[in-house]
């Protein structure tokens, strides 16, 4: 009889199907499109933002330290951050001896979007009025929804002993995600092998992406993360941890609640339905946090003030939401006001049933909800190429967002953007139209739709939109010497100047 050789054990049976069952499933995993688009993760840190990924997942992004820029544009970059990485003036971490410390969260309003000098902001005109013996910390953080602004707290605001904290919310705090404008450079140093697998193996991506492999997912969907992180109601959320917070520590806490400017009224966000109450107002209360509104403050002095500029125009850049240096300073009153009311944290109760199901919807009505992240991904990744110069993978990725979505504003006056660079002037226009028209109060769209007429050499058409965009936005350099040149190429008389705020026109 003869013997038979050794025979395959298990375990090397099951590794030798393993790899032949290997392109099997790559194959099957390019045919299905599961893999993420290489694109979205062949991104470099972007140097002209004073953004960066924050490893700090309910953060997603945060103000990189000791930043300098002369030629900032008030929106992805400013002209200087401390070293703690704040849009302040240099801070100790100890508090110096007979201080009061009052740090401000909150995210665009507190920034200071739109202001040049620091001296403008919010939070300096606040310490300048208080005067000496009192330091006024700017934690504004662009696109922070509620629970990130207190997240930024615990992480980094409590180590500098704050007495009062003011939290300041707005409508934009409902939605349970940060809205970055832009995508931000992934820092992140990962093995080479790691890297090709991730490059050339569309299973290897699909599974990296889907478990979080080396953090692939995060580069990915960088939202998606940011919202699983936050939750699906951020301002309930963040208002029972800014009140855990203020009972460990000690500080005195109250709630800051900024309003809606337009052409007729200053309004307040979401009120509770029925009532005059405020969905703010009812969840602070509930924590035992006292809260005011800046509204009275706004209309009270818009009546002293006269005339008949609107209260858009009169105390923001121009978008009903962004103080101007005027609406700054009016809010550093009303806060410096304010501010006595500020007391330690009361007891607790349950909030009411209806303003948490109001702050659950809205929540869920803003972008991050259903398919709108992956709109918000294509507008993301274009911007992301049109800074790199890659102008058709940009237009390729801002014409799948408006496929998506035709209503998105920001997707056309950015393919429009793109378009222009590319040299295809009547397409840039057509596309710029469509932007204003979805959104009319956009002042960089009008002033796009202007400049590109100039650029057609239709400057008496650009003179109409370049006018609108001025009214929109009075302090815009771009457009004041555009309206100056198309007046000049179309040989007409410049007209009366548009009042400003405080002006007597």
């Amino acid at each position: 009889m003869m013997s038979r050789g050794p025979s395959l054990s298990g375990p090397v049976v099951a590794v030798l199907g393993v790899l032949l069952a290997l392109p099997l499933v790559e194959l099957a995993v390019r045919v299905t499109g599961l893999a993420p688009d290489l694109r979205f993760i062949d991104v470099t840190n972007d140097e002209s933002t004073v953004y960066r990924r924050s490893e700090n997942p309910i953060l997603g992004f945060e103000l990189k330290p000791d930043w300098r820029d002369d030629h900032a544009d008030l929106a992805r970059s400013y002209p200087s951050t401390n070293s703690s990485g704040q849009r302040d003036v240099e801070r100790t971490l100890q508090k110096p001896p007979g201080v009061t410390r009052i740090l401000v969260l909150g995210a665009s309003v507190v920034e200071g979007v739109g202001i040049r000098d620091l001296s403008d902001t919010i939070t300096q005109r606040l310490e300048n009025r208080l005067g000496s013996g009192t330091e006024v910390l700017n934690f504004g953080v662009s696109a922070y929804c509620t629970r990130a602004k207190v997240e930024l707290l615990r992480v980094k605001g409590l180590a500098f002993d704050p007495d009062v904290v003011v939290l300041f919310v707005t409508q934009n705090d409902f939605r349970n995600f940060n809205y970055a404008a832009f995508r931000l450079g992934s820092a992140r140093s990962r093995p080479p092998a790691v890297d090709f697998a991730y490059r050339h193996s569309a299973a290897f991506r699909a599974l990296a992406v889907r478990l979080d492999w080396f953090e692939y997912r995060t580069d990915v969907d960088p939202e998606g993360v940011n919202h699983e992180a936050i939750g699906e109601n951020n301002v309930v959320d963040g208002f029972r941890l800014f009140a855990e917070l203020a009972r460990q520590q000690g500080f005195r806490p109250i709630v800051a609640i900024w309003p809606r400017f337009t052409d007729d009224s200053v309004e307040d966000p979401a009120p509770l339905p029925g009532t005059d109450r405020l969905v703010f107002e009812e969840l602070a209360d509930a924590n035992g946090i006292a809260s005011f509104r800046f509204s009275p403050g706004f209309r009270e002095e818009w009546r002293l003030a006269g005339g008949p500029e609107g209260a858009r125009r009169r105390f923001t850049i121009g978008d009903r939401v962004h103080p101007n240096p005027y609406g700054a300073r009016v809010a550093a009153d009303i806060l410096a006001a304010e501010l006595p009311g500020a007391r330690p944290v009361g007891s607790a109760r349950e909030p009411a049933p209806a303003a948490v199901e109001l702050a659950r919807r809205l929540g869920g009505e803003l972008p991050g909800a259903s398919g709108a992240a992956d709109q918000r991904r294509d507008v993301n990744t274009g911007n992301e190429l049109l800074a790199q110069g890659r102008l058709d993978e940009a237009i390729a990725a801002y014409r799948a967002a408006v496929e998506a979505e035709p209503r998105l504003a920001e997707a056309h006056h950015n393919l429009g953007v793109a378009l222009r660079s590319r040299g295809d002037l009547p397409d840039a226009l057509r596309e710029f139209l469509i932007a204003v028209q979805l959104e009319p109060e956009l002042a960089e769209g009008h002033r796009n739709v202007g400049v590109t007429l100039l650029q057609l050499g239709r400057a008496n058409d650009a003179r109409r939109p370049l006018e609108r965009a001025l009214s929109l936005a009075p302090e815009d350099e771009l457009t004041r010497r555009a309206l100056a040149e198309a007046l000049a190429a179309s040989g007409t008389e410049p007209g009366p100047a548009d009042p400003r705020p405080g002006s007597t026109r």
